[in-house]
């Protein structure tokens, strides 16, 4: 076979050749200085090879001469890509220029999320954020990620963490809420140690004031554990600030319940995707209406691949759905995923209730059947945590006098 620059600069093609005169195509051929190359006979009517692009004209003389049928099969070279592009110049201009434009389009934000948040609105959170300059249509390259998430805690004191996520066109604000801070006591105001919850006291440590519980009993929420009164023979009643620790056994609760039905089916990895031009509320079906999806079974995924672009009021993007077959398990798996999925769940939920300066000592589960047919878990905790909660002190005037 030719080789070199020459030969991918002009091409070559693929030719078939057929009729009873295969002999003299090849000989006169060849004595028209003629070059084939990757020639093979197929049949005894049938030539199939190769030849520079600028000898088909010769080639399509001598086979008509011979009365030969002659077929291009393919076709490939530099030349060949130019005078297709010459051909359709103003399309491949049109895709570049699209592309540049989806380009240039991928370096703006065009959909803002915002996660994690239940206290506060989002519809508050979302001007907060536009504020401070993440929104529908800056550009990218324009954010400081830190400066970002530390304006944003500050202007959101009910905020305790923040992330922000930029992937693709979409911004994506992740958010946790934490309790109001307990309020902070002056040392010198009287207050006293109550219990910040309901649990079994195992140790209570006073550091100042009169202890009002023994240690192994059950306490509730709000009950005086370290009175901040002291009574005494020589100096009579006095007031104090009360402080102490209270190590107690307490107890917390979180319940899930999933369907038994999202688990009786896993993926077997085949896949079909399909793409659709959305136009306002038009859909335009990029792929063939005779390629089915011959999957029996099937999960549906979508996701806009390519930016939402508004034009005016008409918005434009390129839709993406995947169809994913799902092969059938059986009823003892599916149930042991799914009570697995709930316990996890349940045990999540519980275990966001607990203080940072609470110890796990174990844990309870309970799972069972809804009369709907879904897996209900119950998970409690119980845990090891300092309950004591400084509460100021409610007094009348002559105790004000009188301390």
């Amino acid at each position: 076979m030719p080789g070199g620059i020459y030969t991918y600069i002009t091409g070559y093609a693929k030719l078939r050749i057929t009729g009873v005169s295969i002999e003299k195509f090849i000989n006169k051929v060849q004595s028209s200085d003629i070059i084939l190359f990757d020639i093979k006979r197929n049949k005894y009517k049938e030539l199939t090879f190769k030849v520079n692009r600028c000898d088909l004209e010769k080639i399509k003389r001598v086979s008509t001469e011979l009365h030969l049928d002659m077929e291009i099969i393919n076709e490939t070279g530099f030349l060949y890509y130019l005078q297709i592009f010459l051909q359709n110049r103003s399309f491949v201009l049109g895709v570049i220029i699209g592309m540049l434009l989806l380009y240039l389009a991928t370096s703006f934000i065009w959909t803002v999320e915002i996660r994690g948040n239940e206290k506060v609105k989002t519809d508050e959170l979302k001007t907060i954020i536009e504020d401070l300059g993440v929104k529908r249509g800056v550009l990218k390259s324009t954010i400081d990620h830190d400066k970002f998430i530390i304006e944003l805690l500050n202007k959101e004191s009910r905020l305790t963490w923040a992330e922000l996520e930029i992937k693709g066109v979409r911004a994506m604000v992740r958010v946790a809420e934490g309790e109001k801070p307990p309020e902070v006591i002056d040392a010198d105001t009287p207050c006293n140690i109550v219990a910040r919850r309901d649990g079994f006291l195992l140790k209570l440590l006073p550091l100042n004031g009169e202890r009002a519980v023994d240690d192994n009993n059950a306490v509730k929420k709000g009950q005086i554990l370290v009175s901040g009164i002291i009574h005494s023979e020589l100096s009579g009643t006095r007031y104090v600030h009360a402080m102490g620790q209270a190590w107690a056994h307490t107890y917390y609760e979180g319940e899930a319940e999933v369907d038994i039905s999202d688990y009786l089916y896993e993926e077997s990895g085949n896949h079909k995707v399909r793409y659709e031009l959305v136009l306002n509320n038009t859909v335009i079906p990029m792929y063939f209406k005779d390629d089915d999806i011959d999957f029996k079974r099937y999960s549906v995924a979508t996701e806009n691949v390519f930016p939402e672009i508004t034009t005016g009021y008409i918005p434009v993007h390129i839709r993406k759905i995947t169809y994913k077959e799902l092969m059938e398990k059986s009823f003892d798996e599916a149930m042991r995923l799914a009570k697995s999925k709930c316990e996890e769940l349940a045990f999540q939920k519980s275990k966001e209730l607990i203080p940072y300066n609470g110890k796990i000592l174990q844990k309870f589960v309970k799972s069972d059947m809804t009369p709907q047919g879904n897996v209900h878990s119950k998970v409690t905790i119980e845990v090891l945590e300092d309950i004591a909660e400084e509460e100021k002190m409610i007094m009348s005037e002559e105790d004000e006098f009188g301390k």
